[in-house]
């Protein structure tokens, strides 16, 4: 940890993602060994009851990803005070309106979190940054999109990609992209003209 830290010019933003894999002993000693390291620790355990047990007893900032897995969750994260921000991600929650709903949450409460994907081309990259300009930027821990690892775009014309680290909002209609045709094979149903 002290070379990544060295690394980044003790400066920048770090996150020690554990992927629910520490045990609440691990976590503790991890926290106590880079106390002087400042980290956002991203679901270090993997259950919010073990996450609980670390309230009190370390030093950094946890944040929920993995377990939040629904809107019940992050209100039981919330209300039991365990979360100092989240690592949320679109599909996990249920799509738009169920992201909308915790990111308001998060508002009431002052929590930051991040609008992200697991993976996932264009459509939900699109999601993925509306969602993140709708937060408050003092809340705002940023949008993760796959763009880096998948190969070509839905919307060749108007693709959604990092530039200089940094995503620009598409602003056509909707989401802002529009497949090109015939991408997804026929379509299952249409409705309309």
């Amino acid at each position: 940890m002290y070379k990544v830290w060295e690394a980044v010019g003790f400066k920048a933003r770090i996150a020690v993602d554990g992927n629910r894999g520490l045990t609440v002993a691990a976590a503790i000693h991890l926290d106590r060994l880079c106390q002087a390291i400042p980290f956002v620790f991203e679901q270090p355990c993997n259950t919010m009851d073990e996450i609980a047990t670390l309230k009190g007893r370390v030093t950094h900032p946890v944040y929920l990803d993995e377990s939040t897995e629904d809107q019940n969750a992050v209100l039981r994260a919330i209300s039991m005070g365990i979360a100092d921000g989240f690592g949320f991600k679109v599909t996990r929650l249920g799509g738009l309106t169920r992201m909308t709903t915790v990111r308001d949450l998060c508002a009431i409460r002052s929590l930051p979190h991040s609008c992200d994907d697991a993976w996932g081309g264009d459509i939900i990259a699109a999601a993925c940054v509306h969602l993140a300009a709708s937060v408050e930027p003092r809340r705002m821990e940023g949008a993760w999109i796959a763009q880096e690892y998948i190969k070509g775009h839905f919307d060749a014309k108007n693709p959604v990609v990092i530039r200089q680290g940094h995503i620009a909002v598409p602003q056509r209609p909707g989401l802002g992209i529009k497949p090109e045709s015939g991408m997804f094979g026929k379509p299952v149903t249409t409705y309309g003209d």
